[in-house]
């Protein structure tokens, strides 16, 4: 399935991996080009147990 999801807080982050380690392909989006960046390094940004692990694991599910 394609998600999108729009605003990647505590919230659209935590969702976009945890759907993205079940094998869902997921776009999110944030005004925040920083934070955007760092998802695209692979670093989390939010410290939150495990949503580094799933950022990991999901990363060819996700895209932001």
């Amino acid at each position: 399935m394609d998600i999108t999801v729009i605003g990647l807080g505590y919230v659209g982050l935590t969702v976009s991996v945890v759907l993205g380690s079940f094998y869902h392909k997921v776009i999110g989006l944030d005004i925040n080009k920083d934070k955007v960046a760092t998802l695209k390094e692979g670093i989390s940004t939010i410290e939150e147990p495990g949503v580094q692990v799933l950022l990991n694991e999901a990363k060819n599910y996700l895209r932001f």
